[in-house]
């Protein structure tokens, strides 16, 4: 049996079109893109054009986006730069109970070297920040508000233009990490009053290893990484050309393919659907209803997690336990736990991801061996 992989929330692998580019780059476009030689403006003017699809799909400028190694390195700058650029009354960010590890740790690191407050917002059974617990935690001492769109983990959707508007009543500025969202639900930048936006293109079928951070105008923080003035003096280090051109060419592609995309959610929906049919005691995880088109995080009663990983793997199916940050480690998903899930099922849970690669057969054979693993 051909291997099967269910794990795109992890990583999804590179779509064919953005290989050829990224090799067509490697071979033509080897120039430091900060030269001003024939071969470097050729470099610049590719990464110019990836980064102008890159705002295109978000209704935005160019000027505003900054290429970074990742989501992690984005994360960071946000949390770390707004810390040291705040009006120093301002001493508390908020954020939710299910937030990436790369907010999370940055967020103890600010906690811890600079006495900043850190607010947990809860969320429902369904994985949804509270917005009635949201809007009492605004007020004049926060200077950030940090809020992933869709969850890593069970797919949920954050109302982000409830938020948006609710911290624009306090003047507090809102990051919004869209990893899991950008390409496979809409987000129009002039319609949304978000001030930072995290984007990368390992979860879109493009390379590892690059990422933008979006900063609206007027509203830039301080450089994390400091050199020789790289991306318009806010992030030095020489810029990773080949990954660019792939990243713009992901987007480029995936937005002549809404139906696709709409493909893939309806996969979704009929695995959940047959995986109810099939199994009494399997229950899905969060929403059916408000959740991202690629993530579905089930748990089937009196089965562990990590069984079925294994057994599953051993079939030639990749899935996940939970996040792939956390995958080694027997321990409950911080996530489920804020859901309200109990230890027992928060170890029995299970994330299957899917992709544009992703075919129904592959999902007829997940099911057919789910079978003979399942008590």
């Amino acid at each position: 049996m051909k291997p099967i992989y269910l794990d795109n929330a992890a990583s999804t692998p590179l779509m064919e079109e953005v290989k050829i580019a990224m090799i067509e780059a490697m071979n033509e476009c080897f120039a430091n893109s900060s030269s001003i030689h024939t071969p470097g403006v050729q470099a610049i003017k590719k990464v110019e054009k990836a980064r102008h699809s890159i705002a295109n799909s978000l209704n935005a400028s160019p000027e505003e986006f900054y290429f970074t190694s990742g989501g992690t390195e984005s994360n960071n700058w946000v949390l770390k730069s707004a810390v040291m650029n705040r009006d120093l009354k301002r001493k508390k960010i908020v954020t939710s109970a299910i937030e990436h590890p790369s907010i999370m740790a940055p967020l103890k690191w600010v906690q811890e070297n600079f006495g900043i407050e850190v607010l947990k917002v809860g969320v429902d059974a369904s994985g949804k920040i509270k917005l009635a617990e949201l809007a009492q935690v605004l007020n004049e001492d926060v200077f950030l508000c940090t809020l992933m769109h869709v969850n890593n983990e069970v797919g949920s959707v954050q109302p982000i233009e409830e938020v948006s508007r609710l911290c624009a009543r306090h003047a507090i500025p809102l990051h919004v990490d869209a990893c899991q969202s950008f390409i496979k639900l809409p987000l129009d930048l002039r319609m949304v009053e978000l001030t930072y936006l995290t984007i990368n293109a390992h979860k879109l079928h493009g390379p590892k290893g690059i990422g933008a951070l979006y900063m609206r105008k007027g509203h830039e923080l301080p450089p994390l990484m400091l050199g020789g003035g790289h991306e318009m003096n806010f992030r030095s280090g020489t810029l990773n050309v080949p990954a660019i051109i792939g990243f713009g060419k992901a987007v480029a592609l995936q937005q002549k393919m809404p139906e696709q995309i709409h493909e893939m959610s309806q996969q979704l929906k009929w695995l959940g659907d047959e995986l109810k049919n099939n199994y009494s005691h399997c229950r899905i995880n969060g929403s059916e209803v408000d959740r991202a088109p690629h993530i579905l995080n089930v748990h089937f009663k009196g089965n562990l997690g990590k069984d079925i990983f294994w057994a599953l793997n051993k079939a030639g199916i990749a899935v996940s336990t939970s996040s792939a940050c956390s995958s080694n480690k027997m321990t409950p998903s911080h996530v489920l736990a804020a859901m309200g899930m109990e230890d027992e099922a928060n170890l029995e849970a299970l994330r299957i991801s899917i992709g544009l690669q992703t075919k129904r057969e592959d999902l007829e054979i997940l099911i057919h061996e789910l079978k003979g693993i399942i008590k």
